[in-house]
């Protein structure tokens, strides 16, 4: 991309310490450089350690990556400094601040039709926001050979001197075609764990299945946890679920996406739903919530079910007897989980092509 000079631009991508944006800007990283573009990631943390970063790289552009919250790193900094800005930011369910700002930019990237409904809500001008989707590689986030699979099995079933208890026993539950059903997120609360809990205890008790949940370390994820392995102990469910916390690479959370069967996330909030487009580039079919960003990441019906939103007391969860019935389809039906799955793989790999949305920045960058 050139200035009016013909002088390459400069684009500095600005990130929220926090992992999914990380991820967000990498990506995006992904698509400039095999678009030709000269780019360069920091992290907001960086940043206030020292501002060298725009003495040293001299951006023409700062694209801030990350929540509304972060109007100061994102705008007002490099603004300061005589650099243009194009936030890409995410809502949550209310922005409160920063409203006559951000009405100041030409532009305002965000990465669902649900994240633009909360801001124009809220205040922004519509004419402002673009929706940009998050890119996702679909070269690293693909299926696994069944070595890899074997390989990544037999370590997470924790071998050891002591004989593992059947009920954890992954590598037998593989062979024996039992179906795994995979949440993660920072914490599992908010992508609806406990209400896909409700739903496999309603399923026929002669049904198999095993459920595996994967949460970030942190504070929030400890106090929420509590509140699954109460509900996990009250609905007899303790010898079919496995709940994992603790910090995992990227190839980590690929391979454990692809030993599951089904990924289900019926969240109660979401900015965009990046770990349901990996699930689709892993030719995962997925279980979620007809709500919030997620209608724009999933096809429903041909990539993935969704169950009805439902409200209690202020939270929008999913429906408990769909996802039920969703679940118990799956679980059934081999044959419908992989043509769903290769169905997710087509669609979010066209989608969410790094190329594609490194392009389309860019186009809103000459915008500005």
């Amino acid at each position: 991309m050139y200035n009016q000079f013909n002088f390459k631009m400069k684009i500095l991508l600005v990130v929220q310490d926090w992992i999914s944006f990380y991820n967000q800007a990498e990506t995006l990283a992904l698509g400039l450089k095999q678009i030709g573009e000269d780019y360069k990631i920091v992290l907001i943390s960086e940043v206030e350690k020292s501002g060298e970063v725009y003495k040293k790289y001299q951006p023409d552009v700062v694209v801030g990556v990350g929540s509304w919250h972060k109007y100061r790193e994102f705008v007002e900094q490099p603004k300061s400094l005589g650099v243009k800005v194009l936030p890409w930011i995410v809502s949550d369910d209310i922005v409160e601040n920063f409203i006559d700002g951000y009405n100041q930019l030409a532009v305002i990237a965000t990465t669902s039709n649900y994240c633009q409904s909360v801001f124009v809500r809220d205040g922004i001008e519509p004419e402002k926001l673009k929706v940009l989707s998050a890119a996702v590689d679909s070269d690293f986030w693909q299926p696994i050979t069944p070595a890899q699979e074997k390989d990544f099995l037999k370590m997470l079933s924790v071998e050891s001197s002591f004989r593992i208890q059947e009920k954890y026993d992954l590598i037998k539950a593989k062979k024996e075609g039992v179906p795994i059903i995979l949440t993660m997120g920072g914490d599992v609360t908010s992508k609806g764990a406990q209400e896909v809990l409700k739903a496999l205890a309603k399923l026929n008790r002669d049904l198999k299945w095993f459920y595996l949940l994967k949460a970030w370390p942190q504070e929030h994820t400890f106090k929420r946890g509590q509140e699954e392995f109460q509900l996990i102990k009250n609905l007899g469910l303790e010898d079919r679920v496995r709940y994992m916390v603790t910090d995992f690479s990227q190839e980590f959370v690929r391979n454990l996406i692809n030993i599951c069967d089904i990924y289900v996330a019926p969240s109660r909030g979401e900015g965009f739903g990046l770990p349901l487009v990996q699930a689709e580039l892993c030719g995962k079919p997925v279980v979620s919530v007809k709500a919030l960003s997620i209608i724009d990441v999933v096809d429903d019906g041909k990539t993935a079910f969704l169950a009805g939103p439902v409200t209690e007391e202020g939270l929008l969860k999913a429906n408990v007897d769909d996802l039920t019935k969703y679940l118990d389809k799956l679980i059934r039906d081999k044959d419908l989980r992989e043509k769903m799955g290769k169905n997710g793989r087509l669609f979010a790999k066209k989608k969410f092509n790094p190329q594609t949305i490194a392009r389309k920045l860019v186009d809103l960058i000459n915008q500005i």
